[in-house]
């Protein structure tokens, strides 16, 4: 039988270390755990807010954006409508005008048949003069009224001419310096075209009859041409002016070589001048050969075929 021994008194006892006490955190408690809560809901909430700020301010452009468009896209209706309405009434007149416009162009043809030629009118702000020339054709002239009223409203020159009679001075006024071939320049060449410089004189002097009426009461101021031809009434010196200025503008249109020139004289001496009460033109072609051409005179060009005067180019 086996026998048991007790501990050999040799062995040591083995010495069994005694651990240090290790302390264990307390659960926290139920009012920390409410406070660290509450911070993560207002963190949460804070960080909300902040990061949410910009696409409110975004939202608040867009509203007013589309506030402004609504407003704007109403008022285009409203404009638009109101286009319409002016568009209508616009058509309206139109109608209105060419009814008018016709009316009128239909008056306007039987105002010209009823006039007879020749005759001066001023009306549309045109000027129109219209007479025949010799072959029985009408012509018209015609002309701003805004040219015309150039013409009529310059200066009359005041410069004189003085002339010695038995010793005497006799003052005229220098007539040559209201001629104005310019104011005939775009409307001469009805009078030159297929004429000779002869038939050219003839058909002035025709016009001249036509469009004028002599008056011995008219002003002792020279009028100008477009003055004369328009008014259709003057005395000697308009009438030579008037005349003088178409010759000059055909002459120099045409280069007939003409010499124009103007004539003071003495109707009651033509040879022997006592005076100058009188003036009239003197025409010499380029052949040499010479004309009087009487501005008063109403059936032929001069009732004088020789006078002694003084002449003066123009």
């Amino acid at each position: 039988m086996s026998e048991e021994k007790g501990p050999s008194s040799k062995e040591e006892l083995a010495t069994i270390p005694v651990r240090e006490s290790i302390s264990v955190p307390k659960p926290p408690t139920k009012k920390i755990l409410s406070g660290i809560l509450a911070a993560l809901i207002l963190g949460l909430i804070i960080g909300y807010v902040i990061g949410s700020m910009p696409i409110r301010a975004y939202k608040e452009q867009i509203t007013g954006l589309q506030n402004q468009l609504q407003n704007q896209q109403q008022q285009y209706t409203l404009l638009n409508a109101n286009f319409q309405n002016l568009q209508q009434d616009y058509a309206n007149v139109q109608d209105n005008y060419n009814t008018l416009n016709s009316n009128y162009a239909s008056l306007q043809a039987e105002y010209r048949g009823a006039l007879k030629v020749p005759y001066a009118t001023i009306e549309k702000r045109n000027v129109t003069w219209a007479f025949k020339i010799i072959d029985g054709t009408i012509e018209e002239w015609h002309m701003p009224l805004e040219t015309y009223v150039y013409y009529v409203d310059k200066s009359k020159p005041m410069e004189y001419h003085y002339l010695a009679i038995d010793g005497q001075t006799v003052t005229v006024r220098n007539m040559e310096l209201f001629v104005q071939p310019e104011f005939f320049s775009k409307v001469v060449s009805d009078l030159t075209d297929g004429n000779n410089d002869r038939d050219f004189v003839q058909e002035v002097f025709n016009l001249r009859k036509q469009l004028t009426t002599y008056s011995s009461d008219i002003t002792d101021t020279p009028q100008w041409s477009a003055e004369t031809i328009t008014e259709g009434t003057g005395d000697c010196e308009d009438f030579a002016i008037l005349m003088g200025s178409l010759l000059t503008s055909g002459n120099q249109y045409a280069n007939y070589g003409m010499t124009v020139q103007m004539v003071y004289m003495d109707t009651n001496n033509p040879t022997s001048p006592q005076t100058v009460n009188h003036a009239l033109l003197y025409v010499k072609y380029r052949d040499g050969t010479t004309q009087l051409v009487d501005s008063t005179s109403t059936s032929v060009l001069s009732p004088w075929s020789r006078v002694v005067g003084w002449f003066y180019d123009l």
